[in-house]
């Protein structure tokens, strides 16, 4: 029987397959086979297998292999066979039998070579955690988590503030899966980063102002000033016409409540439906419109002719002319100066500006009965001496009252009045 050909490397299945087709289990020769010669090496043309006690698949001695179920002795074939490859005994091969390489995982980095082409895995022996490339406070693949600086590089945001570390010596931003508002630095109002608005107590401390009124609170115990994004008025308790804090000026209904009277009139109006008054700020210049001459002009002075009063035109009577002691006797006063006295001009025998002057009288003589009369208070009696001149024959005097303003002279009562010596 010719011997089946030698399988390379390649075709051992095959050659294995083929082996067992031609060889049949048994330890004698077989019918047609030679003998064994003397030395036990096989004769030519003839070849008895010769398994006994030999390792499975080893060399038969007639060119095949030893199967086991011809006989061989199953001592583990592990010599030059990979750790954890069949020993040829339906075993597997383990360190310290022969194999080509020992594992070993000890203190090494789970995920790295084992040193026989095989990787470490938990369990195996390592305990050095694997990070490299892995997110930060993810598994290390040893049973605990990735921390900065074990080679981890993905940053590791969950749960983290917006703007914190984000274990990779950089920052957390929206998105990357921060969820805690960050507001620190940032104005009341503003977004925190997270979808959300800061608000006071959440770490800001710039105030926020946009849209309110200056001198409202900023959110931040603080108060909105001109220039912090303020663009409401604020005039409450403010003087009308003063800064609202805005560039705008306080007005009436704006919430303004204090007078604003300096530099404005005495009696003119406030800019607070009042009426600016002496102490509250206001000019000097009087304030006369319409007030009757004579008048205060609110700024502890009078109010004369020319400055816009209402001028009220003085008044007098004739009482008698008193022949027997040459005496002109009456009285007459302004209403515009009810306290004070006037001038009284006597013109003879025609009116002013035709008659002859006779002469002028002061109201110097106290008259109750007028003052009672009248409501009034001082002196606005006279007695005018009937000039020598005049003492003879028929004469008419015309009798004329001076304005304390300078305005027009009205005639007395009973004016022109004669008499004759």
């Amino acid at each position: 029987m010719r011997p089946p050909p030698r399988a390379g490397p390649l075709g051992l299945a095959v050659a294995l397959a083929l082996t067992a087709l031609a060889c049949v289990a048994r330890v004698g020769p077989g019918p047609g086979d030679a003998a064994p010669a003397a030395d036990g090496g096989a004769e030519a043309g003839s070849c008895w297998r010769d398994c006994l006690g030999r390792l499975c698949f080893a060399d038969d001695g007639c060119g095949g292999v030893c199967l086991p179920e011809e006989g061989c002795r199953c001592a583990p074939a592990c010599a030059g066979v990979t750790c954890g490859g069949g020993n040829g005994c339906n075993g597997i091969c383990q360190p310290g039998s022969g194999c080509a390489c020992s594992a070993s995982c000890a203190g090494k980095v789970c995920s790295v070579d084992d040193g026989c082409g095989h990787t470490c895995g938990p369990g195996s022996g390592c305990c050095t955690p694997a990070c490299a490339g892995v997110r930060c406070g993810d598994s290390d693949g040893c049973g605990n988590h990735c921390a900065a600086g074990s080679g981890c590089c993905t940053p590791a945001c969950a749960g983290t503030r917006c703007g914190d570390g984000d274990g990779c010596t950089g920052t957390c931003a929206a998105g990357s899966g921060c969820c805690a508002p960050d507001c620190a630095g940032r104005p009341c109002g503003v977004g925190d980063g997270c979808g959300d608005t800061c608000t006071a107590g959440s770490g800001c401390c710039t105030p926020a102002c946009a849209g309110r009124p200056c001198g409202a609170s900023d959110g931040c115990t603080g108060t909105c000033s001109a220039g912090s994004g303020c663009c409401t008025p604020d005039c409450a308790g403010r003087l009308c016409g003063a800064g609202d804090g805005c560039g705008g000026t306080c007005s009436a209904g704006s919430g303004c409540c204090t007078p604003a009277c300096g530099g404005t009139p005495c009696g003119a109006g406030d800019g607070c439906s009042g009426t600016c008054t002496p102490g509250s700020g206001c000019t000097c210049t009087p304030a006369c419109g319409g007030v009757g001459c004579g008048a205060s002009d609110g700024c502890t002075g009078i109010c004369h002719v020319g400055s816009g009063c209402t001028s009220t035109l003085p008044r007098g009577y004739i009482d008698e002319i008193r022949v027997s002691a040459d005496l002109v006797l009456g009285w007459a006063f302004d209403p515009d100066t009810p306290a004070a006295a006037i001038d009284v001009h006597i013109y003879a025998d025609g009116p002013a500006g035709v008659g002859q002057f006779a002469g002028g009288v002061t109201t110097d003589v106290l008259r109750t009965d007028v003052n009672d009369a009248f409501g009034l208070t001082g002196t606005h009696g006279f007695s005018f001496t009937i000039p020598a001149a005049l003492r003879a024959g028929t004469h008419t005097l015309y009798l004329y009252a001076l304005d304390s303003g300078g305005g027009s002279n009205p005639p007395l009562d009973r004016s022109p009045m004669s008499y004759s010596y």
